[in-house]
């Protein structure tokens, strides 16, 4: 099943929104208001609730992701399969593994050469777990009755919102999990089974008015001295950034016609919206961004445009991705022709 146009340019505004995400917990240091990291936060009283709120609205991102691949389902195939794995081997190589040499960091250059069991990019390693199960989750949509799906959805809505969000429990406690994919896959199935459709203006509404209440509620928790309590509001696994990423896809799902004349470009750079995370999420270009953002934000003048910069700095990262992803193509066809030339 082939997707829509609107869909391939919402994977890449997702991965827009992840990068300002990113940049936002990072490089301005908002996870350093919690007890789970010692990363300083650099943001000033006034940048404070605006960081809150415009993170509350990317930060639904990954959610949104897999839901789209549960909503057309994942067919797994040896090909698909091993060419993911070679392509989180060509960017752990690149960005991962050379960088550690040349920093002299030979331990962690040794420890990323199991590049799936140590692998620094969490996304991937729960994605291809989940490969694992999008078999037997396709065939439950398809061949169970409809009272043991939603038995089945509502089930995993209660592990990990009730259970994990509100009371930490370990089956999946902050939705960086592979139970949290599993989740956000059925629920993309559940929508298309159920042909889920609401107006542009009430998915526009499910995606702002959930994300928003959760960023003013973390910012008031922050505020009252309850930091922790206030980063766990950012959980994968909060009910309220479930709910924004079902309103951003279906908005986006909406949104069926796009000029033929941009069609094929939308397409063909989506195409490489998996890379744009494996580079601007290896240590190496991540802290090099994250540099940056810290050092202009100490500027008093800079301050008020920090949230253009972040917007500029991660297209930018986008475009870079791209053009690099572009050379892995050409790279590994020139290679495969090479092979096929040997055992001929």
């Amino acid at each position: 099943m082939n997707r829509q146009t609107s869909i391939e340019l919402l994977r890449l505004v997702l991965m827009m929104l992840i990068i300002c995400h990113h940049c936002i917990v990072h490089g301005l240091g908002l996870i350093g208001i919690s007890s789970i990291s010692d990363t300083k936060c650099v943001l000033t009283d006034f940048q404070m609730p605006i960081a809150f709120l415009f993170n509350s609205l990317s930060i639904c991102s990954v959610n949104c992701f897999i839901l789209i691949s549960g909503y057309w389902g994942i067919k797994v195939s040896k090909k698909k399969f091993s060419n993911l794995i070679s392509i989180l081997l060509f960017y752990t190589i690149t960005f991962v593994i050379i960088p550690a040499i040349v920093q002299d960091n030979i331990s962690d250059a040794l420890r990323f050469t199991l590049f799936i069991s140590h692998s620094p990019y969490w996304f991937i390693v729960d994605y291809i777990f989940l490969l694992c199960f999008t078999p037997m989750l396709n065939l439950l949509f398809k061949f169970s009755e409809k009272k043991y799906i939603n038995f089945t959805l509502i089930g995993l809505l209660i592990i990990s919102c009730y259970f994990g969000f509100l009371w930490q429990n370990l089956a999946n406690h902050n939705g960086y999990t592979l139970l949290q994919f599993i989740l956000m896959y059925c629920i993309g199935q559940w929508l298309h089974t159920n042909s889920v459709v609401f107006s542009k203006k009430v998915s526009f509404i499910i995606y702002c008015i959930p994300a928003l209440i959760g960023g003013i509620i973390s910012y008031f928790l922050y505020v009252c001295g309850y930091s922790n309590l206030s980063w766990q509001m950012t959980n994968y696994n909060n009910p309220l950034l479930i709910l924004s990423a079902i309103g951003l896809f279906l908005f986006f799902k909406q949104h069926t016609y796009i000029h033929t004349y941009i069609h094929t470009y939308i397409h063909f750079l989506a195409r490489h919206a998996l890379a744009i995370y494996l580079v601007q999420s290896s240590p190496y270009i991540g802290g090099i961004m994250y540099s940056i953002i810290r050092e202009y934000n100490i500027t008093p003048i800079h301050q008020n445009t920090i949230w253009i910069f972040i917007v500029v700095l991660s297209i930018l990262c986008v475009i870079t991705a791209i053009l690099i992803d572009i050379i892995r193509e050409y790279l590994f066809k020139f290679i495969q022709s090479k092979i096929k030339l040997i055992w001929k």
